[in-house]
């Protein structure tokens, strides 16, 4: 996936600027000040010139959201509400539906947002 800077960066050590395309190998929910100094929030493990560094996701604005498989994010999605559903009372098979049904929730708010984002960008 690829973002672009918000805001000037230093990546490793080198002032990246505003506006630099970077590509983001993975997302990390984290305390991101023991990662790197920065606000507490998700971050991203972005790569640039071979170089990685973990970047706020607030500082970045994602510009390929075309290619996310969206049927693989509510498999995701899905499982992780089973597992956390699945520690109280409750049946599989409710849990499953209720699973499902937020993630789906869940793929229409980022897809929204992705489209108020993009009409913002634009």
């Amino acid at each position: 996936m690829k973002a672009k800077l918000k805001v000037s960066w230093d990546f490793n050590r080198t002032e990246i600027e505003k506006g630099t395309e970077v590509t983001i190998i993975k997302g990390m929910e984290a305390d991101a000040d023991g990662v790197l100094n920065a606000p507490y929030g998700m971050c991203y493990l972005c790569e640039l010139d071979g170089v990685m560094s973990y970047i706020p996701a607030t500082y970045l604005i994602i510009t390929d959201w075309d290619i996310i498989d969206w049927e693989q994010r509510r498999y995701e999605i899905a499982k992780e509400c089973v597992a956390v559903l699945m520690s109280g009372e409750m049946t599989l098979e409710d849990a499953a539906k209720i699973s499902v049904e937020q993630a789906d929730a869940l793929i229409a708010e980022l897809k929204k947002q992705k489209r108020e984002i993009r009409e913002t960008v634009m």
